[in-house]
């Protein structure tokens, strides 16, 4: 048989798949996978039954089709991409049989497993957030330690003032990202500039992270008049420990030494296996301040 890849189940009931792409904004784009796995004991032949999707040409999915070694997987992508606002639930079927049924041919011997899509396209209608094409900020691979600044543009195209406020949801990441400010009042035609710093103190992955949430709210007299809209900024990031080898890694043996004996010579190596460079010196035991003050220099 094949299985579409779901989330663990609770019960002995079966938990069907989704695909849930949560809410996006108009004009982006984001991807989800799920995997195909053949647990039988026979070569497998499957097909995607796509037909839900043709009144949905925000969806492409790939690949197709194709034909699954026992204990063999392959891994199907789909893709969404905003064009209307508008909520979307098709789902997409897997038809599946052993692979001398070829063409899926004779209907009693397929089987059918269903993967649930779940997405929202929507716009923001008072403000207008101007940012990065792909709409995420993108840090890109950074050190453990190492600060980086990306920064957007909230545009009020409105006939009033708006208030906004930025939280990041999940304590997860909260320690992460700083946004400043925070929190503010943008007049009509304005426009205020968000700075989102990201700062890690261990290894992370992030990809289209979703926990900074900005609300809008309109003020009345000093006091809000209710929240109006929220809209989620995406950021993506991969920070990494510098790492390196040292070689060989028991230390150097120099063996018995005369006195007066010609100097011995010994080699060992450093090899940088990071992503980034990294500067080094050599002191003895006691360490040395002048080696210290320039490793201090270099980062």
């Amino acid at each position: 048989e094949a299985e579409a890849a779901a989330p663990p189940a609770a019960s002995d009931e079966p938990v069907p798949a989704v695909l849930d792409f949560d809410r996006l904004l108009l004009g982006r784009s984001e991807e989800r996978e799920f995997t195909i796995s053949n647990t039988s004991f026979v070569p497998v032949v499957w097909r995607l039954d796509l037909a839900e999707l043709d009144e949905c040409p925000e969806f492409q999915v790939k690949p197709t089709e194709g034909v699954l070694p026992v204990g063999g997987s392959a891994i199907v992508t789909c893709y969404f991409n905003t064009i209307d606002e508008q909520v979307r639930e098709p789902n997409l079927h897997i038809d599946f049989s052993d692979a001398e049924n070829e063409g899926l041919a004779v209907a009693t011997r397929v089987q059918r497993e269903s993967v649930a899509i779940k997405a929202e396209a929507y716009q923001i209608k008072y403000v207008n957030f101007e940012g990065d094409e792909t709409g995420c900020l993108d840090f890109g691979s950074q050190r453990v330690g190492a600060t980086d600044r990306q920064e957007m543009v909230l545009a009020n195209n409105g006939k009033y003032p708006v208030e906004f406020g930025f939280v990041v949801r999940k304590a997860a990441t909260r320690d992460l990202f700083t946004v400043e400010p925070a929190e503010g009042v943008i007049e009509p035609g304005d426009k205020a500039t968000i700075g989102v710093t990201f700062c890690s103190t261990r290894e992370v992955l992030l990809k289209d992270n979703k926990d900074i949430r900005c609300t809008i709210s309109e003020p009345h007299e000093g006091v809000c008049a209710g929240k109006f809209e929220t809209f989620d900024v995406s950021a993506s990031v991969k920070s990494s420990w510098s790492m390196f080898r040292l070689q060989p890694a028991r230390g150097v043996t120099f063996g018995a030494v005369k006195f007066n004996e010609e100097p011995r010579k010994r080699r060992f190596d450093i090899k940088n296996e990071g992503q980034f460079d990294f500067a080094f010196t050599v002191t003895g035991a006691d360490g040395d301040a002048d080696a210290t003050a320039a490793i201090v220099a270099h980062t």
